[in-house]
């Protein structure tokens, strides 16, 4: 199942890694900032590639994700 992201998604996913670490969004710097949004990529990254490979056939598609930043 194909999940669409919206920027209030995102936003809250990084502010909820943040407060997950003890930093409020409001006094975090711009490099924990920077470290919340990879995680926050790295967990639906995580949760795509679980999703394809519970599927049924799964073994035999190939599937690329890149991450550019």
């Amino acid at each position: 199942m194909k999940q669409e992201y919206t920027k209030d998604d995102i936003r809250k996913g990084i502010e909820r890694i943040l407060r997950n670490f003890g930093k409020e969004p409001d006094t975090a710097s711009k490099k924990q900032y920077y470290m919340a949004a990879c995680l926050y990529a790295r967990d639906i990254m995580a949760k795509l590639w679980t999703e394809q490979h519970d599927t049924p056939g799964a073994a035999r598609q190939k599937r690329v994700f890149y991450l550019s930043m």
